[in-house]
């Protein structure tokens, strides 16, 4: 087993150090609540505060982190603290994505179907407003499939389970846990990663074995993103990766954007035709699973006319609690 301390090179030039764990890995590790969080992935999201970046870990929960991650992991994994965000990169050679045959092989239907389209969202936090940019209108499709899918490969899913697990582990006992939590697995012989932001009360309720938070509200809780980056390529050290604190309004900016995604492209409840009350749930929900109140409203632009209407924070509907509903059948 070896630990080796690794200097890296910030965005702004600050000298930045961190821990590569090299080691043996236990594959008996398991929790009941992994199972679905190994699969539904990940978060991109970077704040712009003056954040030092430290290579050391500042708390006993953290010295245990970065403990087990070195005792417990046979790849590499970097970790860097800064503010009340842990960082976590895992550079792999294996593919991060694989492609494969669907079983019903390709087909096509000329049965049209009409529903509301997500066409673009973005949303930020701009002088003490959520303001979404949307474009959503009603589009007419024809279903049709070229028999392969797209998924996470399992080396992947393996890796980022583990990780998971080792971080609730951890921290559920500790006093004062950091807010959030970015891993970062990068294919970095093809320069593909994934990069996840996670709350990490948000992961803690979705791990227990009582499970707090439904699949579908986990899921849109946490922000994933993958994207392909020249520079990610042969990058053993996280050096393209700026290494920030995760501000919370721009975290909660995008989980309002998520929130709209997961309604028009995955939710098992269509959206409604009336977008702006669509959107205007989307913060609702999302700024009342955290009972943030630092903002004094909200800003909709629809740039399919460059429509824009403000909306203050009695605007907002009531939405329940987002918690997981047992239903007993006798």
């Amino acid at each position: 087993m070896m630990f080796n301390i690794v200097k890296t090179q910030g965005r702004e030039g600050a000298e930045t150090q961190g821990h590569m764990c090299h080691a043996s890995w236990g594959l008996g590790v398991r929790h009941s609540g992994l199972s679905f969080l190994a699969v539904i992935i990940v978060f991109t999201l970077a704040s712009c505060g003056k954040v030092e970046v430290v290579k050391a870990p500042r708390t006993e929960a953290d010295k245990k982190f970065v403990s087990v991650l070195d005792s417990e992991l046979s790849y590499d994994a970097l970790t860097r603290f800064s503010g009340e965000t842990v960082w976590v990169y895992v550079p792999m050679e294996e593919a991060i994505i694989d492609v494969k045959a669907g079983k019903d092989g390709p087909s096509v239907s000329k049965q049209a179907q009409e529903s509301p389209s997500l066409r673009f969202v973005e949303a930020e936090y701009k002088d003490r407003k959520f303001v979404v940019e949307y474009d959503i209108g009603t589009t007419k499709l024809y279903a049709r499939s070229y028999g392969y899918n797209s998924t996470y490969s399992e080396e992947f899913q393996k890796r980022q389970g583990h990780i998971l697990q080792i971080i609730n582990n951890t921290y559920y006992e500790a006093e004062n846990p950091p807010r959030f939590f970015v891993i970062v697995i990068a294919d970095i012989a093809r320069g593909i990663e994934i990069e996840n932001i996670l709350f990490y009360q948000d992961l803690r309720k979705a791990m227990a074995i009582s499970p707090e938070l439904s699949q579908d509200e986990y899921a849109q809780r946490y922000i994933a993103d993958v994207r392909g980056l020249m520079d990610a390529i042969d990058d053993k050290s996280g050096k393209h990766l700026a290494f920030n604190d995760i501000a919370m309004e721009e975290f909660l900016a995008k989980q309002i954007k998520n929130r709209v995604n997961f309604k028009y492209t995955r939710s098992s409840f269509p959206p409604s035709e009336a977008a702006e009350q669509e959107l205007l749930m989307a913060v609702a929900q999302t700024v009342g699973a955290y009972q943030f109140d630092d903002f004094d409203g909200v800003v909709l632009v629809d740039l399919d006319d460059l429509n824009r209407k403000d909306f203050g924070k009695s605007d907002l509907p009531e939405v329940n609690s987002g918690r997981l509903i047992h239903i007993n059948f006798q």
